[in-house]
């Protein structure tokens, strides 16, 4: 299994936040047993979403239960029944209303009923509206962390080439051929590795000039004299190392020339950019 896609896959972020499936959570909860890794993982996600919760907490507003009392402390001189009823005309005539009225005192309660209602309703607004926030931080949480999980597997995917390119560097078999210009006063210049058990050969065509979109570069291998085909750059790489698709076991000195696209069978001598002896 790989452990360390599955970490990086995100899972164990929506597990943490309570956004797995059931299958999901069913898998986590048998995987963090059987691997080490996981668990601590899913324990740091664990960690690091209370941490994120924690930041963003917020407090009931302090002003929240002062406006409601002075809104109750405003009306506390008005009937309950005629803010209820404020907007509808009575049928009946204002005398009997009058005598309909309950006493004070249940004028009161009423009064306060409807202001704890009010209150409710307030802090469940909030509530809401915290929890929706929350919701979203933890969403982008979760996808910040993928991305960073994604860009470490590519670093770690890149470290590991740049640790093999160097290796492979310090084989006793690599013969290192120093390619100078050909052109009286030029600066390109460029290095090969030639593996003369492989018969690779790698070179970085990064510190050539850039070409037109109709050209491309050409690597040959002199042998008696006699250049062959060991094929063209490609446009569009950005290799730190660029192999050759052709393998060499014997050469006197590998060139690199200018030509159109797809390369020739025969180098354009006159287009040679840089040369270097075994």
């Amino acid at each position: 299994m790989d452990i360390k896609g599955y970490i990086a896959s995100g899972i164990l972020q929506d597990y943490a936040a309570g956004l797995a499936s059931d299958q999901e959570q069913r898998e986590v909860q048998c995987l963090r047993k059987i691997y080490p890794e996981i668990a601590t993982a899913l324990a740091q996600a664990e960690a690091d979403l209370e941490a994120f919760a924690g930041s963003y907490a917020k407090k009931i507003p302090p002003d929240l239960r002062s406006k409601v009392l002075a809104e109750v402390q405003k009306h506390s001189q008005e009937s309950p029944l005629k803010l209820a009823t404020e907007s509808v005309k009575p049928a009946v005539a204002p005398a009997l209303i009058i005598s309909n009225q309950p006493p004070a005192s249940s004028q009161t309660l009423v009064w306060f009923l409807a202001a704890a209602s009010i209150v409710g309703i307030a802090f469940g607004v909030w509530q809401y509206t915290e929890n929706a926030e929350n919701k979203t931080q933890i969403a982008e949480l979760n996808e910040s962390n993928s991305g960073a999980a994604d860009r470490l597997i590519a670093l770690e995917d890149e470290n590991s080439a740049l640790e093999a390119e160097v290796n492979d560097a310090f084989k006793p078999d690599i013969r290192k051929v120093v390619l100078q210009s050909a052109k009286e006063g030029g600066t390109e210049q460029l290095a090969v590795l030639w593996n003369t058990t492989t018969g690779e050969v790698k070179y970085n065509p990064s510190a050539l000039p850039a070409l037109p979109s109709d050209k491309q570069y050409q690597l040959w291998v002199l042998k008696d004299g006699v250049p062959s085909d060991m094929g063209v750059v490609p446009k569009d790489s950005n290799a730190a190392a660029f192999s050759s698709p052709v393998r060499v076991m014997a050469g006197d000195a590998f060139a690199i020339t200018v030509e159109p696209l797809g390369g020739k069978p025969t180098p354009s001598l006159d287009q040679l950019v840089v040369i270097g002896n075994v």
